[in-house]
């Protein structure tokens, strides 16, 4: 909108807004932005017919160019000439041919973490939910692994705010019943964490993590946006993302060793919640390394409705270190015995940490 750009509270809200939209797709943000560009498409699903696909794939080439992690290659004419015969291949312009020539072009990103949504997957998103994205009870759940306690993180995709805060709560009661049990050592387990939204899992485990930068995402232009905890609430540069969970206040003693457990279904935003441990005191990784789809990616609708959904920012951790891969851990465990063999590994090294 005009002005918009030479307004600077403008644009830090804007900012906040995409890592907001980095854990998920359901948003307002994407509903005001394609709602009417999807209505302007009425068909039949991949047989509706789609007015000047080449212009579409230009838009979308632009954006790559432009905004992309790895947007900066010398063949995107060639690749633009494949993508258009793509659009045509039933000799029409059809929905169905359009859709495959755009994610023929995210492809070529090879980034691992971009992504494209057709016109009838974003109206799958728009569409009233059935079923809530998640329970709150389903972002954790909690074991006994030789005398310590185990929480294990899952990917949690819900953006509804009671249902963020509930979740948040629940993990946090969790962590507090759980150090209960031995406040020296805590097994955190994110092998079954493959993404979502990870203010509620930040949120719950917040006490756990020191006061400050968490983590922080830099652009390709070299523009950095710190992810800290001030007290019991998460900030995004200059603005609150998260209150304090009065309801769940943190435990009066914490664990001092924490053993994060990592694996190859440990990815998007799950990762993220790894990198917030990554740096703290009294820390170690046990496990696989992780999926590696560690960037943060930032949504752009195409004109006819699609959206593609770029990785523009890579993530580093508390340190300043940027981690444009799998996570490593700090004791790999061969696969073959790795869910057991990384449990027995983390409690041995708790059992010695808190002699």
């Amino acid at each position: 909108m005009a002005g918009e750009a030479d307004n600077p509270a403008k644009q830090k809200s804007g900012h906040t807004l995409w890592l907001l939209l980095s854990v998920s797709l359901i948003s307002a943000f994407i509903i005001g932005c394609v709602l009417l560009l999807v209505r302007q498409y009425r068909g039949d699903g991949a047989s509706a017919v789609i007015e000047k696909p080449t212009e579409i794939i230009a838009e979308a080439i632009t954006l790559m160019r432009a905004k992309a992690l790895q947007g900066e290659r010398s063949d995107w004419p060639e690749i633009q000439s494949m993508a258009n015969q793509i659009a045509h291949n039933n000799g029409g312009e059809r929905e169905g041919d359009l859709d495959t020539a755009l994610r023929y072009l995210v492809s070529k990103l090879e980034d691992g973490h971009s992504s494209y949504l057709s016109r009838a997957e974003v109206q799958a998103l728009l569409a009233p939910a059935t079923a809530a994205p998640g329970t709150p009870a389903s972002i954790a759940d909690a074991v006994t692994v030789q005398r310590y306690a185990m929480i294990a993180t899952h990917g949690f995709s819900s953006l509804d705010p009671a249902t963020e805060l509930a979740a948040a709560q629940y993990l946090r009661a969790l962590l507090n019943e759980s150090v209960g049990r031995n406040n020296c050592g805590l097994l955190m387990d994110l092998r079954t964490n493959s993404g979502g939204n990870m203010y509620p899992m930040l949120s719950g485990l917040l006490p756990l993590l020191p006061e400050g930068l968490m983590l922080s995402f830099k652009s390709r232009e070299g523009a950095s946006s710190a992810v800290s905890r001030r007290g019991g609430e998460i900030w995004v540069e200059g603005e609150r993302i998260t209150a304090a969970l009065e309801s769940a206040p943190s435990a009066p003693v914490l664990p001092i060793h924490i053993a994060v457990l990592t694996g190859p279904q440990t990815g998007s935003s799950g990762e993220m919640v790894a990198l917030a441990f990554k740096g703290r005191a009294n820390t170690r990784f046990f496990g696989l390394p992780t999926a590696g789809v560690t960037s943060a990616n930032q949504p752009f609708p195409l004109r006819h409705g699609g959206i593609l959904n770029l990785a523009t920012s890579m993530t580093l951790d508390r340190s300043g270190k940027p981690h444009p891969g799998p996570i490593q851990p700090d004791e790999l465990i061969e696969a073959a015995a790795a869910q057991k063999s990384a449990e027995q590994a983390a409690a041995a090294w708790l059992d010695k940490s808190c002699k």
